[in-house]
């Protein structure tokens, strides 16, 4: 007899977030800010837990998803005349 045990891994959790303004200074000339966030709240992305029963890495989380960035925030500035 077999028995089924299910192991659940926590969510991904991503909040990005961008900024934009444009300033007018004459009819041609302009500059525009803007501002970008990636992973603002910077929460970890964790990996599945282990799933081999009998072991001591049975349901414990180890390690993050490869690939997975930190916080990262730019600023950029372009003129257009």
């Amino acid at each position: 007899m077999a028995a089924w045990i299910a192991i659940s891994a926590p969510g991904l959790v991503n909040f990005d977030l961008m900024l934009a303004k444009n300033f007018h200074f004459t009819e041609r000339v302009r500059l525009d800010f803007r501002a970008e966030a990636f992973n603002l709240m910077n929460t970890p992305a964790f990996n599945f837990p282990g799933g081999t029963i009998g072991t001591s890495q049975f349901a414990v989380i180890s390690s993050t998803l490869p690939g997975t960035d930190a916080r990262q925030i730019q600023f950029a500035l372009k003129l257009g005349f």
